[in-house]
């Protein structure tokens, strides 16, 4: 999952409101949220400063890591 959606969803807000507190449209984030469009520094900035979160925290990868198995016989 996207971490600036993940963010969004666990402090309760919609795309309306992150986009009005980071001063963007909510059409230009849900394209960011999608992997759709290539924001600016700045926006990115907003959108971290809006989320109360340090600006590295949009890019944490926080998905599962994938294991190897074995079957053994």
């Amino acid at each position: 999952m996207n971490q600036i959606r993940r963010l969004r969803q666990l402090r309760g807000m919609t795309q309306e409101e992150l986009a009005m507190a980071a001063n963007c449209g909510r059409s230009f984030l849900s394209q960011i949220e999608n992997g759709k469009a290539n924001p600016t520094e700045a926006v990115y900035k907003e959108i971290a400063k809006a989320l109360r979160v340090p600006l590295s925290q949009l890019f944490v990868d926080d998905s599962p890591t994938p294991t190897k198995t074995r079957t053994v016989e």
